[in-house]
């Protein structure tokens, strides 16, 4: 598949993850079932229906206009785990990903084929700093306006608290260093405070 000049972003096309399909369905021959494609926010979007074969399975894609196409299926072994992960081979490329992405009717590929990038790939240092500490916070259950909340939550390990805190701080101090660069001191300010009342 000729590669575009730019490119476009996974947020524009549905999305078929093989990981997801081994976790709800498996990959047991002769089975088959109705499915969404996720849109590139992680929503239901478009169904599908899938076949399950001998290292394939069959996706039929789209309502006045049907599409099957066929994908091949391999495993690698998680020894650790005494278990297996699924991929895809691109129909395209046949690389093997663990991700499909679909846009109306054409074929569907994997991330390198159709030239596609993440959102935060296109973002800059301060705004992927945002969103890395989000995800922490998110994980931690802390609300990153109400630090004398904040506490270990039930479950964790204490070297995880400390793990996560450590990288909420590397976090900051780096939105303060891309802040510097802008000379927003007064935005710097209020960082600081919030890394001070971590550290304590």
């Amino acid at each position: 598949m000729a590669r575009q000049a730019t490119k476009g972003k996974v947020t524009s096309y549905h999305q078929l993850d093989c990981r997801r399909l081994a976790r709800e369905h498996g990959f047991t021959p002769g089975h088959s079932f109705v499915t969404s494609l996720l849109d590139g926010w992680g929503y239901p979007a478009t169904q599908v229906e899938v076949s399950m074969h001998e290292g394939r399975l069959d996706v039929r894609v789209g309502d006045l206009v049907r599409q099957c196409w066929p994908v091949e299926v391999s495993r690698t072994s998680l020894a650790h785990r005494n278990a297996w992960r699924w991929w895809f081979a691109c129909p395209s490329c046949t690389r093997r990903c663990a991700v499909l992405y679909f846009r109306g009717v054409t074929a569907p590929g994997c991330l390198v084929c159709m030239n596609l990038s993440y959102l935060s790939q296109s973002h800059g240092a301060m705004m992927r700093g945002i969103e890395r500490n989000q995800r922490i916070y998110k994980r931690l259950k802390w609300n990153p306006g109400q630090p004398l909340t904040w506490c270990r939550p039930k479950g964790m390990w204490r070297r995880t608290l400390l793990a996560l805190s450590g990288q909420l701080d590397s976090g900051y101090s780096r939105m303060r260093e891309a802040l510097d660069k802008l000379n927003l001191h007064h935005v710097t300010d209020g960082i600081a405070e919030i890394s001070s009342a971590m550290s304590k």
